[in-house]
């Protein structure tokens, strides 16, 4: 019956042309985990979503790339309100030296919201890094909330340099082979594989399949803090159920108390402007998309989405590519928020 339930709301998602595809993971302690999918890998391809069919997960990648890092702070590599200037300038102007990773992770460093250095095809990846990282700060760190995916970029840079190792070898070694996850990883991915997002003809790129979709994130090499990874719905269900009480079944946590505390905690005040909490590397009630729900998560712009409420022990998951074919046809928030709501309330009334 919750099955049935869970299937038609993913069905008319479909036969709204919301998306081509979606796959859905819950976990209730009343009902256990339950999983389906719907639709096809793209309007033109045929290819049944399944639960092997890999997902772009965007700004989801966020709060996965944040779990290692907070890794890192818990183990004493770096303090969380350390400035990360001694290991990596980030940003120019007045403040910029005394950047934080938590400035970094909750969007308070005083970096713009967008670079658009990936328009300048010209330029190598590492020149568009360098370019980047060294943006001018629109204001003064820890003064307003500016949601910013290149301060995820430059705290995984930040991260690399404390470890010595690639973003990608980092998170996969705190977060991916901790958990068991044998489909959550960076691209690209088979292109058979994968769910198409947009057609980036603009820069050359045709229908992006398999490749990370974010201009940014690609124009970078594709594995840095702000997007990149790809998952389908259970193995992201698993990485979020590390953040309910015990962790997920079998696999434990990734983070000791403090790591979750400072994940799950918001430290943003009325100052700074937010419409919802922010610990490092999660949304906090986030009511544009959560709904009612009092939990943690995030989003990802192809039309991915992941939440936790740590009241009632609940996860759900949905992964859907609603910017296929292009970025203007839809606005998930409305689905997004029916899905939250339901599934924290009562997983039964799904269909309703």
């Amino acid at each position: 019956m919750i099955d049935l339930a869970l299937q038609q709301l993913l069905d008319e998602g479909v036969e709204a042309h919301l998306f081509s595809g979606a796959a859905a993971a819950v976990f209730t302690p009343e009902h256990g985990l339950v999983t389906t999918t719907s639709g096809t890998h793209s309007y033109d391809d045929q290819t049944i979503i399944s639960q092997n069919s890999f997902f772009d997960l965007a700004s989801v990648s966020k709060s996965i790339v944040a779990t290692a890092i907070v890794s890192l702070i818990e183990e004493g590599m770096i303090g969380a309100d350390e400035p990360v200037a001694q290991y990596l300038p980030i940003g120019r102007g007045s403040g910029a030296a005394s950047i934080t990773l938590r400035h970094l992770l909750t969007h308070t460093a005083g970096l713009p919201s967008d670079v658009f250095i990936w328009k300048q095809l010209n330029l190598t990846a590492q020149e568009r890094m360098k370019i980047a990282l060294a943006s001018p700060l629109e204001s003064l760190p820890d003064a307003l909330f500016r949601y910013s995916c290149l301060g995820y970029i430059a705290a995984g840079k930040v991260a690399e340099v404390i470890s010595g190792k690639s973003l990608q070898l980092l998170v996969t070694e705190r977060v991916f082979a901790p958990l068991g996850l044998e489909m959550m990883t960076f691209g690209p991915v088979a292109k058979e594989l994968a769910v198409a997002t947009e057609d980036e003809s603009y820069v050359g790129r045709g229908m992006v399949r398999g490749e990370v979709h974010d201009e940014l994130a690609w124009s970078l090499g594709g594995k840095v803090g702000n997007a990149g990874i790809f998952s389908n719905a259970l193995d992201l269900l698993t990485f979020a159920r590390t953040f309910l009480k015990g962790g997920a079944n079998n696999t434990g946590t990734i983070l000791g108390k403090e790591g979750v505390r400072l994940m799950t905690e918001s430290t943003l005040l009325p100052r700074h402007g937010a419409p919802f909490g922010h610990g490092l590397g999660m949304r906090i009630a986030d009511s544009s998309y959560m709904g009612e729900v009092n939990g943690i998560g995030h989003t990802g712009f192809t039309g991915t989405m992941f939440v936790v409420d740590r009241e009632r022990q609940t996860a759900g998951v949905l992964l859907t590519n609603r910017i296929h074919p292009s970025r203007d046809l839809v606005d998930l928030s409305a689905f997004r928020t029916r899905f939250n709501t339901v599934v924290a309330s009562d997983l039964a009334t799904l269909g309703g």
